[in-house]
């Protein structure tokens, strides 16, 4: 199963809060959870099982320990399913969705101006050329890249129209704003969103693959050398190109795109 850090506890929170009893009692039954896949062998999830041990198969110390609490009318022995937006709905927010897509509201209702994207930019390009520490280059470089992605991220948010308006179904709110935060998360979910919505097609950020891809996956193996950045692809082959000229690239887009 994929959870946050310390799973199985926000998931027990999530049940014990659905189940209007206290986390102790999850706890001390200890229910086996399930996943919910649709049976396919795609990404898309559909919810959690937990299968609640029946009483009588719970060992005599965990019984006398459950009398001590109010256990009247607890689902011994059934099997309680929970959606994923019924999950991201409760305190615990066992997959993290909530916290997901308050981050993604911050880029949709924060959009920075693009004069100030630039600014960071040239600051960036400025700190690359009074550096000689290759990681720290590299770093700076790869900083780059993410406010690049940010921005677009909020620009792409910003041309989605508002649909918290009181009308939707909540867990359907939830799985549509997982669904988009998801979607932004790519190249190409947020170039389809910002052709939905604005009939314009969004290009590629300049030089991410393979420069910003293989920063990612391992900063330690590009190589700096006289101005110029060297990486190499999945598949070993070669990619040289200037620092200032892929800072450029990415302030002209910045610049250009709306």
């Amino acid at each position: 199963m994929q959870f946050d850090p310390d799973p199985e506890e926000k998931m027990y929170e999530a049940l014990a809060e659905k189940l209007c009893v206290d986390l102790s009692i999850i706890e001390l039954i200890n229910p086996y959870i399930g996943e919910d896949n649709g049976g396919s062998k795609d990404e898309w999830h559909y919810g959690y099982y937990f299968e609640i041990p029946s009483y009588n198969d719970l060992d005599e110390d965990v019984q006398e320990e459950l009398k001590q609490n109010n256990i009247k009318g607890f689902p011994f022995g059934e099997t309680i399913y929970i959606s994923d937006g019924e999950l991201s709905g409760t305190k615990s927010d066992p997959l993290g969705w909530r916290a997901d897509y308050e981050a993604e509201e911050y880029y949709r209702k924060y959009l920075l101006p693009k004069e100030r994207v630039v600014e960071e930019l040239d600051s960036i390009a400025k700190k690359v050329k009074y550096s000689d520490d290759q990681l720290i280059i590299k770093a700076l470089l790869f900083s780059a890249f993410s406010i690049t992605e940010s921005y677009i991220r909020s620009l792409v948010w910003s041309k989605i129209p508002n649909f918290e308006n009181g009308i939707l179904d909540k867990k359907l709110e939830g799985v549509l704003k997982k669904h988009l935060s998801e979607s932004l998360s790519k190249t190409p979910g947020r170039q389809q969103m910002y052709k939905i919505f604005t009939d314009n097609r969004l290009g590629d950020i300049p030089h991410n693959n393979p420069f910003r891809n293989s920063l990612a996956h391992d900063i330690g193996q590009g190589q700096v050398t006289d101005g110029k950045i060297n990486v190499k692809n999945k598949n070993g082959k070669e990619y040289e190109e200037y620092i200032d000229v892929i800072i450029d690239d990415l302030k002209k887009y910045v610049s250009d795109v709306y």
